[in-house]
């Protein structure tokens, strides 16, 4: 899951950019006190997350329909952007093209995801 947002928590002059943190990465095994040998993502759908609200005055981050959710599986979004380490909201929507829902949808979102093997 990643998440990302107009608003921050300190003063801005404007609205920030949306960008996510995709890149595959080296997995850590406690049990072994070890690391994966293969850099990868890996979970099996990712979740983006977007809260939308750009006017402080009324942002809720508590308030799941000021939020929407972007969800794609990892065969997807490999086939989509490869080893790119970042991604806008722009590239995300045009490259990946992930299931895009409010709070309501995001299980029905998740679980086709997770079904879906689509490159």
């Amino acid at each position: 899951m990643k998440s990302s947002a107009y608003l921050q928590s300190w003063q801005q002059k404007s609205a920030s950019a949306i960008k996510f943190a995709v890149g595959p990465a080296t997995a850590w095994f406690a049990e072994t006190n070890s690391y994966a040998e293969v850099r990868e993502r890996s979970a099996d759908v990712s979740v983006f997350c977007l809260f939308t609200t750009a006017d402080r005055a009324v942002a809720d981050p508590l308030d799941v329909d000021q939020w929407t959710f972007y969800v794609a599986s990892t065969t997807h979004i490999n086939a989509a952007i490869g080893e790119q380490k970042t991604i806008t909201l722009a590239s995300l929507r045009s490259r990946v093209q992930p299931l895009e829902t409010g709070f309501g949808g995001l299980l029905a979102a998740v679980e086709d995801a997770g079904r879906s093997k689509r490159p």
